[in-house]
């Protein structure tokens, strides 16, 4: 792994950068196989049958725009893909899935987000907002096209005010209510089955320090 950290005129602007490399032995992957020994038919096994290699960049800027206003911004570029990926079967066969996709991995992410504050009566307010963009990504190991992701944008913000030890926040998450999975999986290539994304979601949030 090799970057950069900077700070920028007086500190109103960081710059960060990262560019990496990793390589893997042994990788240990969780597959879902056919089983004669099972009520269910099916077996849930650990193995460490793969090799890969994930390399990628990563930037991070922060800046202080005017009194008040901060904005992030951040990008990643993610090339990861299995170099060997061959196991044994129940039957004694020998299985490559050396050209699947890793799950959960897109090639691009990006996120901005804002926020603003100022002081309002004895407390302090601030308003946040944040888009952020995942690229198209399998969430299965085996690559189900049931439980694939197209590329998704998530939409969040907030306001807040806070006095003292106590703090309110209204919220909204998942504002454009993206329909999406966060895990798929597959049971012995028989049916499939994934946890959603939740859908688009609003509430209100009080907290109260207790302090030390």
């Amino acid at each position: 792994e090799f970057g950069v950290k900077s700070e920028l005129f007086d500190n109103r602007l960081r710059l960060n950068a990262t560019v990496f490399s990793m390589d893997y032995e042994d990788k240990q992957e969780e597959l879902q196989l056919p089983s004669n020994e099972t009520d269910t038919g099916q077996k849930t096994v650990v193995i460490n049958p793969s090799t890969a290699t994930i390399q990628g960049i990563e930037v991070d800027v922060q800046a202080y725009i005017v009194e008040g206003l901060s904005v992030r911004a951040n990008l990643g570029y993610l090339d990861s893909e299995y170099d060997d990926f061959v196991y044994e079967d129940v039957e004694g066969a020998i299985v490559d899935l050396s050209a699947l996709d890793f799950r959960r991995a897109p090639e691009l992410t990006g996120t901005i987000a804002a926020t603003y504050e100022w002081d309002l009566g004895p407390g302090r307010a601030w308003l946040t907002g944040s888009y952020r963009y995942i690229g198209e990504h399998f969430t299965s190991i085996t690559n189900n096209i049931e439980s694939a992701n197209d590329s998704q944008t998530l939409v969040d913000g907030s306001i807040n005010y806070a006095v003292g030890d106590l703090q309110f926040s209204v919220f909204g998450r998942n504002l454009t209510d993206e329909d999406t999975f966060t895990h798929g999986y597959e049971v012995a290539g028989v049916w499939s089955y994934a946890a959603t994304r939740r859908p688009r979601t609003y509430g209100l949030e009080v907290v109260y320090n207790f302090g030390d």
